[in-house]
């Protein structure tokens, strides 16, 4: 086996170990491969095959690498997780909502949530709230244009 084939199933092997990492990163490294592979093929140093094993890399890693994250992970960081998916979101009073009284429940799915008035209006039970901040695990809520169910 001649020197090029090595580089081949290096970039092969390092093509598929992409496919359990995030990121373009192995891939970049893959293709780099590739290009070592290129220049070994044509029987050029070994020197110059590490060379252009890092320059292709690199080309790809810096040039290619911050497209594919902006085209393909462009959806990633507009998506809320957790519960800071809650904010903005309307949701019904099941215990009346008063800040002095230390008193109020939001039902989320089927999770009660500790709820409090951001700016110290009452809430009914049967109201719809919705969420304007979270801290710990209480919830700030705000009047929505429908009230009642």
């Amino acid at each position: 086996m001649e020197i090029h084939h090595y580089w081949i199933i290096f970039g092969i092997i390092l093509m598929i170990a992409e496919i359990f990492t995030p990121g373009f990163l192995l891939a970049s490294f893959g293709i780099g491969a590739f290009g070592g592979s290129l220049f070994a093929y044509w029987d050029y140093e070994f020197k110059v095959q590490l060379f252009v094993f890092s320059v292709v890399t690199m080309i790809v890693f810096f040039g290619i690498r911050p497209l594919y994250n902006k085209y393909f992970h462009k959806l990633d960081d507009q998506r809320e997780t957790g519960v800071n998916a809650f904010i903005g979101n309307n949701y019904k009073v099941t215990e009346n909502i008063n800040n002095s009284e230390n008193l109020g429940r939001v039902q989320i799915g089927s999770e009660s949530w500790r709820a409090r008035s951001a700016n110290d209006e009452l809430f009914e039970i049967g109201d719809l709230i919705k969420v304007s901040k979270v801290e710990g695990s209480t919830l700030f809520v705000s009047s929505t244009e429908n009230k009642g169910s």
